[in-house]
């Protein structure tokens, strides 16, 4: 290998270059399925790692790769296009493929899987020089556990912070800070074990939002984080909530109780309510039906009871207790009050929301309506 003149600066530049990617979440065993896709996928895209040095191919862009000394295992050339499958695979034990387009380099980590090794679609530098169509690629086998120290992979949850580590042994202790929405910082050791992963519990019952991680003085990982399952700690809802709503003037009004916080939106027939924080939804609908009996008024007489008194001519007299007034009944006219509902986690919108529904057809005229609805507390069911 013939990098003596600027092995010194070369060295300098690639562990940069890994820094970098240990900050970003990218191993030094490997670079992370994050920036290059799952390593089990047929097809991985490279990244750029900076401009090709002179000297033979395999040290071209030998400074992007996480590892010192690396085996070289093959060196195809006159290459063309954005892509490279080579004809006979990829060599049986590479972990790293570079790819050199115009004076740019390009790596990605590979595995037996991988059959194609893509550019990016787009340059990813603001020169033109460092883009183009693929000329050359360099098969390497990096040593296992000849690399630095890096952080692969961090996921949290509400309950831990679990870290995929690479070339740190085992038993190797991590520091790791783990700041909250709300409170002090969680500030503790994590052991590796022997699959390179360190875990580290959290309460539950806060949003952790950045995670820094240490190994023997330097810093590995140190990014804001949100966890998967977040959040973490349920917003209360608003003391004394209790809320009632009546449709007038074509939209959704509050007749009763204080409504901030809430936001309502829909029609006679369907409503959706949402809120920073849980809650439940009492509601009644009707259905408005026709009239037995044709909403006619209907008069029925005794004509034995119906007479004149002498005494009194002209005034008409009825039995009250045969003389009756029927008046059409309707169906189903009146609010029923259904089951209440409760509120539930929206991630998209990171809101509680629920949606009260009738069971109406827009296609018939007996379309169901919504009669009102009251929000309140889940805790205040019994409070009506």
């Amino acid at each position: 290998m013939s990098r003596e003149n600027n092995e010194e600066e070369s060295n300098v530049n690639r562990r940069n270059y890994l820094k970098g990617l240990a900050v970003a979440g990218i191993g030094a065993g490997g670079l992370s399925a994050a920036s290059f896709g799952t390593q089990a996928q047929q097809q991985v895209t490279a990244e750029f790692c900076g401009e090709a040095q002179g000297g033979a191919q395999e040290d071209q862009c030998i400074n992007c790769l996480p590892c010192d000394d690396p085996e070289v295992l093959g060196t195809p050339t006159g290459l063309s296009g954005d892509c490279y499958t080579p004809p006979d695979g990829i060599p049986e034990g590479t972990t790293h493929v570079t790819l050199k387009a115009g004076q740019g380099c390009y790596v990605a980590s590979v595995s037996a899987d991988t059959e194609t090794i893509c550019l990016p679609d787009e340059n990813p530098t603001e020169d033109p020089n460092l883009y183009g169509e693929i000329s050359n690629a360099t098969f390497y086998r990096c040593p296992p556990n000849g690399g630095e120290p890096a952080v692969d992979q961090v996921t949290v949850t509400c309950d831990s912070v679990t870290i995929a580590t690479s070339n740190i042994p085992e038993g190797a202790t991590l520091n790791v800070t783990v700041a909250f929405e709300e409170g002090d910082p969680l500030e503790t050791t994590a052991d590796v074990d022997e699959n390179g992963v360190a875990t580290v519990p959290l309460p539950g019952d806060r949003d952790p939002t950045r995670v820094t991680i240490t190994y023997q003085g330097e810093t590995l990982f140190d990014e804001e984080v949100t966890a998967e399952d977040a959040p973490c700690k349920i917003p209360e809802c608003p003391p004394g909530l209790d809320v009632k709503y009546k449709f007038k003037d074509c939209k959704w009004v509050p007749v009763s109780g204080d409504p901030n916080g809430l936001e309502v939106e829909g029609d006679r027939h369907e409503a959706t309510i949402c809120a920073a924080f849980p809650f439940e939804v009492e509601y009644a609908t009707r259905k408005k039906g026709h009239s037995k009996h044709g909403g006619k008024h209907h008069h029925h007489h005794d004509k034995k009871k119906d007479h004149h008194d002498g005494k009194k001519k002209g005034k008409h007299h009825h039995d009250e207790k045969k003389h009756k007034h029927h008046h059409g009944k309707k169906c189903g006219c009146k609010c029923e009050v259904q089951d209440p509902v409760s509120a539930e986690y929206d991630e998209e919108s990171g809101k509680y929301c629920v949606t009260i529904p009738t069971d109406g057809d827009s296609c018939k005229k007996k379309k169901e309506k919504l009669c009102w609805f009251r929000v309140y507390c889940p805790d205040d069911s019994d409070d009506c």
